[in-house]
């Protein structure tokens, strides 16, 4: 599931590269992860609001979008949770959910981070 939403953002930002005149907007993220969708959206408007009104770098800018979808960030961690939980490796023994869980988020915030990083360019490119 962790590659389907990699390479649905990945996809996404691809495709956007010639609708950039609109703006950042979030990528479309497989439905049965709605919660990683409503992360990307808020870095998304996150980006948008404060890459033309601000002389923050657009790294500073990923990274106070994680302060302000924070609501968002915690409920995709405990999704990670749970998701973790069900994996064979954990129902045998082998690892603790969160194991997988921790390896979960740290690959999707680096996608988040690099996605809201791109947003910011992007925006600041058609100011």
């Amino acid at each position: 599931m962790k590659q389907l939403l990699r390479l649905a953002i990945v996809a996404t930002l691809l495709a956007a590269g010639p609708a950039c005149a609109a703006g950042p907007t979030a990528p479309t993220a497989p439905a049965a992860d709605e919660v990683a969708a409503a992360v990307l959206a808020c870095h998304a408007q996150y980006a948008g609001k404060y890459a033309k009104s601000t002389q923050a770098s657009a790294t500073e800018i990923a990274e106070g979008a994680f302060a302000g979808c924070r609501h968002e960030m915690d409920a995709y961690e405990a999704a990670a949770l749970e998701r973790a939980k069900t994996r064979t490796a954990v129902e045998v023994g082998i690892a603790g959910p969160e194991d997988f869980q921790r390896d979960d988020v740290d690959r999707f915030r680096d996608d988040v981070r690099s996605y809201t990083v791109d947003a910011v360019l992007k925006a600041r490119a058609l100011f």
